[in-house]
């Protein structure tokens, strides 16, 4: 995520404090940032979805796999035209994916390592059978990404971002059991 107000040029360094991001200079001086995510926090996706009449009434639909939910059940079939949903309209009832944060810092930008590139889903295939030194970087893939998303010169700005780890549960999230955080 990246942040909307971006702190000053002299700012060499971010770390979390709860869930406020301190930047600073190194010289003590500094502006509170506020990062609205913490470890332990729940997020519910939203995606495009469709409202569909079965058997057992009304139940969402995911264009994602063409999956139905009817009660606590997933079922892989779908009958009868419905129309599509953007994903902004999708009510939390309707939502089949939470995600648990896992791990929250701040970072640049341009301080992405490969791995976070590979789990932002910028894989990159080598030319050759062998893995070697011929095989692309997936952070160009992701900075292609980057201005695809955010306009052609965006990941020249190297911004200040948030970067969330999580974990994937296919559940609701108000069916989810509640934990002890």
């Amino acid at each position: 995520r990246i942040f909307k107000l971006q702190p000053p040029e002299w700012v060499t360094r971010m770390t979390l404090e709860g869930r406020c991001g301190w930047i600073g200079s190194g010289d003590g001086h500094g502006t509170l940032m506020h990062v609205p995510y913490a470890v332990g926090y729940r997020l519910w996706c939203r995606e495009v979805w469709g409202l569909g009449v079965s058997d057992h009434g009304n139940c969402p639909r995911y264009r994602a796999t063409m999956d139905y939910r009817c009660g606590d059940k997933i079922r892989s079939h779908h009958e009868g035209p419905f129309t599509w949903r953007s994903p902004i309209h999708m009510p939390r009832w309707a939502s089949r994916l939470t995600l648990i944060v896992t791990n929250v810092r701040v970072q640049r930008l341009h301080d992405i390592s490969e791995a976070d590139a590979i789990a932002e889903g910028c894989h990159v295939y080598a030319r050759s059978a062998t893995i070697d030194c011929d095989t692309p970087d997936p952070r160009q893939e992701y900075r292609r990404l980057w201005n695809s998303l955010h306009g052609p010169d965006a990941w020249d700005a190297n911004p200040w971002v948030a970067v969330l780890t999580f974990e994937t549960h296919h559940q609701n999230i108000d069916q989810m059991e509640p934990t002890n955080d």
